[in-house]
């Protein structure tokens, strides 16, 4: 029920217009977007830069789903009932970001297709990987993302603000134009400790057939960032709750 309620309550898939919209159009209009950057700055590999970028978009629309829908159960008071009862209560957060992850892997979906059709080589591996590995693992990483940003959700006055400053941070960090370990060391160390850096190492490594050892132990790399990043955000939205109920600060949430 909680899902059907959740799934129903998306903006993106309020009306078969609206999702045809969603769903077919606008991952269209960004792979010719991908597309178009990266022919005009004459950039090599243009079709693993614009796999990346959707890798990368596929976690971002997820993270910022969440934070919408929690964002919208604050508005609502329902987040105040949540928060005052089970503040890890998985129903309720599988709730808000199953239905925003299933639409980002269908906009993924029609989005890795369109790539595939636009690329010369029509690299079969290449679409098999994006497709069933790299945007899959993206999704996931979404949530474990969004779970830290609905912290903000929760017990700051821009709901938005963390999860728009790592959805602007991201397509850099994970170094989708150029190979992070191109940046200095210091930055290299910093964005080898954020969500979807090693995922697109990992697709690089894969797809430029690297020693399956590499390949593999960056992507283990980015399970274990993204664990952490779970485990960090699990226990922020556990602290911001029981600060709240210590203060008395619940109705701030309604």
């Amino acid at each position: 029920m909680a899902l059907r309620v959740a799934a129903r309550s998306t903006p993106a898939l309020a009306n078969s217009r609206t999702a045809a919209t969603s769903l077919v159009l606008l991952p269209l209009l960004e792979v010719l977007l991908l597309l178009s950057v990266v022919a005009s700055m004459r950039l090599p590999d243009g079709v693993l830069i614009a796999d990346a970028g959707l890798v990368v978009s596929s976690a971002g629309v997820v993270a910022f789903g969440g934070v919408t829908a929690v964002t919208r159960d604050r508005a609502l008071g329902v987040l105040a009932d949540v928060i005052t009862t089970r503040p890890l209560s998985p129903r309720y957060w599988v709730s808000r970001f199953a239905p925003v992850a299933a639409f980002s892997a269908a906009t993924s979906l029609c989005a890795a297709t369109g790539v595939f059709i636009a690329d010369p080589a029509h690299d079969s591996h290449r679409y098999a990987l994006t497709l069933l590995c790299a945007i899959p693992l993206a999704i996931v990483v979404g949530a474990c993302a969004g779970i830290v940003c609905c912290v903000a959700a929760i017990a700051w006055r821009d709901p938005f603000l963390l999860s728009n400053l790592l959805a602007a941070a991201f397509p850099v960090t994970a170094g989708v134009l150029l190979e992070h370990a191109h940046y200095p060391v210091v930055v290299r160390q910093i964005v080898g400790g954020l969500p979807l850096t090693w995922l697109v190492q990992f697709l690089r490594d894969a797809t430029s057939g690297a020693p399956a050892g590499v390949t593999l132990g960056h992507l283990g790399l980015e399970l274990v960032v993204d664990g952490l990043w779970l485990a960090a955000g699990v226990g922020a939205v556990l602290m911001a709750a029981r600060v709240m109920l210590r203060d008395g600060r619940t109705l701030a949430l309604m």
